[in-house]
Formats: structure tokens, sequence, C-alpha cells
């Protein structure tokens, strides 16, 4: 159980970074290039050990990694990039996290092990998020921003019960490389029909710190994140990635100099709070 939570710690940590790793490019791509290339870079990090393993996949497995691929790295995530990109951060993460109350609720309803107490767990962690950026902030995103956000956290909701399902079948790790592998391909294809191959490719080499955060936030982060849900409960592990965009706000400030508010460490208090909640 203790090594879970361990998983658990290190993806929140992986994916934290990553928003400062980002910001650390001059270079701007548009949000399908971008999440091209972080897949890229993560799928080629994992490949060693795919070929260690020497995992054969059958079709039910591709279907399956092409469904978490195409909820979570083609909707989900390409949808949050363009939610910061034309909302505003103060509705649109908040919104975007909504996501952990939609899963809990697609359990719940479907039948899994989720209780009232875990949903309400889950409400209380995106009160948490939006303490820290929306609930004490004036700041008002685009309908467009709004609109991505959604789109986010109902791609998201779905993704994490296909993992659920995915890594009771399958190799977490090799099941991140494919699901990665096989959306890397897509968003490119799609870049290149939106761009062209001239405007796309040269992302590859200038984009390198958000090549790095494709290795530390998709790569590590979601590989120990897939293996966490092999071994803890749904729900704590859900609701704990709620932690995610608060952790960040305090490596943004070791890495980008940023100010940690009070409304940071309340909002981090109440995700906490939740849990624990979720964990009794």
């Amino acid at each position: 159980m203790e090594i879970g939570w361990t998983y658990i710690a290190i993806s929140i940590t992986a994916w934290s970074i990553t928003p400062s790793l980002i910001a650390f490019d001059r270079a701007k791509y548009n949000s399908i290039v971008a999440n091209a290339s972080r897949s890229l870079f993560a799928s080629l990090f994992i490949l060693p050990y795919v070929i260690f393993m020497g995992y054969t996949p059958s079709w039910n497995t591709l279907i399956i990694a092409f469904l978490v691929g195409v909820c979570g790295a083609i909707i989900g995530d390409t949808a949050y990039v363009a939610a910061l990109r034309t909302g505003s951060p103060g509705l649109v993460i908040p919104v975007s996290y909504t996501y952990v109350v939609v899963a809990q609720l697609i359990g719940y309803f479907i039948g899994l092990d989720i209780s009232l107490l875990d949903v309400l767990a889950s409400f209380l962690a995106i009160f948490g998020v939006y303490i820290a950026y929306g609930g004490l902030s004036k700041s008002k995103g685009s309908t467009k921003g709004l609109a991505y956000a959604i789109i986010a956290s109902l791609a998201w909701g779905i993704f994490v019960h296909l993992v659920k399902y995915a890594v009771s079948i399958m190799d977490p790790i090799v099941l991140n490389f494919l699901r990665l592998f096989m959306a890397s391909l897509i968003l490119f294809i799609m870049s290149f029909k939106l761009h062209g191959i001239k405007n796309t490719l040269p992302a590859i080499y200038h984009l390198k710190y958000t090549n790095l955060s494709g290795i530390l936030g998709f790569g590590i982060g979601g590989s120990f994140f897939y293996t966490a849900l092999t071994i803890l409960k749904f729900s704590p592990v859900i609701i704990a990635t709620a932690l995610t965009p608060l952790t960040g706000v305090f490596v943004a400030r070791l890495l980008l100099k940023e100010e940690v508010k009070t409304k940071h460490i309340i909002g981090t208090i109440i995700v906490v709070a939740s849990i624990i909640l979720a964990s009794i």
C-alpha cells in the first residue's frame, strides 16, 4: 500500500514540474504540435522497457490503448492546453479538474466500489482547487476557454476509467507507451494537415523544455500513475491528482520565482483533507 502512495507522489511531482518546464520554452507552437512532440519523446523514453519486456500486444490491448490515448493525450490534454491559452487560469483550471468529480460519478453509476463519501470528497477536492485558482480571484476567462476546460474534464473523466480497465489486462508501462506512441502519430498527422510539415517538424528541435516535460509528465508521471492504479483504491488515487495544480504553484515558486499566496496554501490543505476523507 505504501509503495502505491509513493508512486502517486512521484506522479504528482512530475506533473507539477511540467507547466514550469513548458514556460521555459521561448518558441511558441499550437497545442496539437506541442502535445504531439511531448508524446513522441515520452514514448521513446519508455521504448527500452517495452523492448526489454518483449511484450507483443494483442488486438484487444491495442484497441484499449488507442482509446486511452484518444481520451487522454489527444482530447483531454490538448483541450486543457487550449483552455489555458484562451481562458483565465482562475476559471479553466478548476473547471478542468472537475474531471475528479466526473470520474467518481461515472464509477458510482456503473457500479464500481465508490461510496457517496468518495463523491463528496471529490467535490471537496474541486473546492480546494477553486479556492486556490478561482474562489479568491476576480479573473474571468473567455467562453472558448471554458468550453475547452469542460471538454478536458469530460475526456479525463472517461480516460481514468479506461486506464483502470486497461491496467487489469496489460502491463501499465507498456500501456503508457502504446497510448503515447499512437497519440503522437495521430497528433502529428493532424498538425501536418492543419499547419503543414514545415511548420510542424521544427517543434521537435525548438520545444526542448516542452519535450522534457513530456518525458517527465507523460513518461515518468504517467507510468507511475498507471502502476498505482493496480495497487490502490480508485477513489483516493483520482482525488489525489487534484493536488497537481496546487503543488505546481510551489514548483513555479522555485523555478520561476512566482509568488505563493495564502489561497494556494488554503486550497492545498483542503485537497489533502479530501484525500484523507476518501481513504477512510
